[in-house]
């Protein structure tokens, strides 16, 4: 008998804040679960026990995403993502859902799209710092502006449940010259860039 394992956006965010990817050439595995996230095994008829919620965070019915589709929806959340990443680094196209080879793993709608917008700010976080311990202040200004539209983008507005925490403490502290609570966070990201960039 197979399990399941959904992956839904909440646990999509708690799998960011364990580490996220910046692919290298070739692409690194992206967000994967770590010892803080929780990922549930279903049972087969598709509900935890005690949990008989099939509801999204936004009150609207929750659709899951099976293997064969997650490469597809991985690439189109790449496609359709409305920024760029900084010059040198490339879009890992390793789904969020790629856990493990023996279980038969589900990923509800919008955790491709929440994982490729963490993605990039790993991105452009890593150019950020570069240019900080490099004393590029131009470089360094155009990542704050890149980093600055994280809680604005439409995926972390629906999903993230503290954007103005994040704004507060890991924003609003850098734009002031305060690096230590963004470089704390950034030690969740795995960041590379292309080899032929370094």
């Amino acid at each position: 008998m197979r399990s399941r394992i959904p992956l839904n956006c909440a646990v999509a965010a708690a799998m960011f804040l364990v580490g996220c990817g910046v692919a290298a050439d070739p692409p690194a595995r992206s967000a994967s679960p770590g010892p803080s996230a929780t990922v549930q095994v279903l049972p087969e008829s598709g509900q935890p026990e005690g949990d008989r919620s099939d509801r999204t965070m936004a009150g609207e019915a929750s659709r899951f995403i099976g293997p064969e589709d997650m490469a597809a929806n991985r690439l189109r959340a790449i496609e359709e993502f409305p920024e760029e990443l900084p010059d040198g680094f490339s879009w890992s196209t390793e789904s969020v859902g790629t856990v493990s080879q023996d279980q038969d793993v589900v990923i509800e709608e919008g955790v491709e799209e929440g994982a490729v917008a963490d993605f990039w700010l790993c991105a452009w976080m890593a150019e950020y710092l570069g240019a900080v311990d490099s004393g590029d202040s131009g470089r360094e200004d155009v990542a704050m502006a890149e980093i600055e539209k994280y809680t604005s983008l439409p995926i972390i507005k629906a999903v993230h449940q503290n954007p103005e925490v994040f704004e507060a403490s890991v924003v609003e502290t850098a734009r002031r010259g305060e690096t230590a609570n963004l470089r704390e966070f950034f030690k969740s990201c795995r960041v590379q860039k292309n080899a032929g960039t370094r």
